[in-house]
């Protein structure tokens, strides 16, 4: 949680919408942030969102783009900008998972909880890790188990 802690300010994002990819849903949705999108279909600089990020595990984001950017929001519906909401990280596996609180209550936590979303039909992945002194932040989305969109917002530490 060390490396990720801190308030970053977001530079550029990138996006590929509606892909459809080979082999099981789940090799999409856990992509790692390291790994370069399959092609671009939106991309950019941009400025005025902050991510949040507590030595505690909690996170928040804010802050209105100057461009338009779209993600998802804490329920996995695609926005304009990046949505404000916050919620907590949990580490696993080198990186950080940004998950809903109501996803870490006691009633729903689970050791393996990496989706922030997954209402049966869309299933969100938010996970983030530092490199080369950036927080490189990925969202993966999968509907309807054979469509795939990945967002990849890329911060400064502030």
């Amino acid at each position: 949680m060390e490396a990720l802690a801190g308030t970053w300010r977001l530079t550029s994002w990138s996006a590929v919408w509606a892909y459809e990819f080979d082999g099981p849903p789940e090799e999409f949705l856990y992509q790692d942030p390291a790994i370069a999108l399959p092609r671009t279909d939106d991309a950019g600089e941009v400025q005025g969102s902050i991510l949040a990020i507590s030595a505690d595990s909690g996170f928040s984001q804010f802050g209105q783009c100057d461009r338009p950017v779209l993600t998802y929001d804490e329920e996995g519906v695609q926005v304009t900008g990046v949505a404000e909401f916050g919620g907590i990280v949990r580490e696993d596996g080198g990186r950080g998972y940004l998950l809903r609180r109501e996803v870490q209550s006691p009633a729903a936590q689970n050791a393996s909880t990496r989706l922030r979303c997954d209402d049966g039909d869309t299933r969100v992945c938010d996970s983030a890790r530092v490199l080369g002194g950036r927080l490189v932040r990925t969202i993966c989305v999968v509907t309807d188990e054979c469509y795939g969109d990945r967002v990849v917002l890329v911060y400064e530490r502030c």
